[in-house]
């Protein structure tokens, strides 16, 4: 429960390759059964992508290769086999951040500022990216919203609702492939666990 509730606070705070548009892996050990799973929740490519459309799309503006996001399909599938809260209460500290403000962190600021010139021909993106490079404290109105609705409706709000239209019309206007379909087929993944022995230590 402390983990999800904190990917999704470093979401809204921490917003550096971190958030609901992105994805990652789980690596859970049960000390009990000594039992390691890994749990895959990464990006996935639109099914409508070929080879000759992604070369196209490299050479294209940015946003124009856009996959169908993971996090909270594996936020949602971690809290499921080992989580004892119910999920929409591990929305609450996110939530509140994304309302009220937080302290934008120096590496944060830096990002922006960066980032800006890359997100400029999307009002909304900048509208968010901007501040987060000028100001000391920032607030996201629109993420407070949609963790909101995600919280209320679940995680179908993204892999094939509302929210989910909102992501596919910003990845198509900006030339993306990515459909509803992509995200209703998403699915997380457990994979075998590597590993290794190191310094006398078992290295999963």
């Amino acid at each position: 429960d402390a983990a999800v509730a904190g990917m999704l606070l470093a979401g809204v705070v921490q917003a550096v390759s971190s958030g609901l548009g992105g994805g990652g892996f789980a690596i859970y050990y049960e000390a009990s059964s000594k039992r390691t799973t890994v749990i895959d929740f990464r990006e996935t490519a639109p099914a409508g992508l070929t080879k000759g459309s992604i070369n196209r799309l490299a050479r294209a503006r940015r946003g124009t290769l856009v996959g169908a996001p993971g996090e909270l399909a594996g936020l949602a599938d971690v809290h499921r086999r080992w989580g004892k809260r119910p999920f929409s209460e591990l929305f609450e500290a996110a939530i509140s951040a994304a309302e009220g403000g937080f302290e934008v962190s120096a590496h944060v600021r830096r990002t922006a500022k960066v980032t800006l010139p890359l997100v400029a021909e999307s009002k909304l993106a900048k509208s968010i990216v901007e501040p987060l490079g000028t100001s000391s404290r920032s607030r996201n109105p629109a993420l407070a919203a949609a963790l909101r609705q995600i919280r209320r409706e679940g995680i179908a709000a993204l892999y094939g609702g509302s929210l989910g239209q909102q992501v596919v019309n910003a990845a198509q206007s900006a030339g993306g492939a990515l459909t509803l379909d992509d995200l209703a087929r998403y699915r997380v993944v457990e994979r075998p666990h590597l590993e290794i022995a190191y310094g006398g230590h078992r290295i999963l």
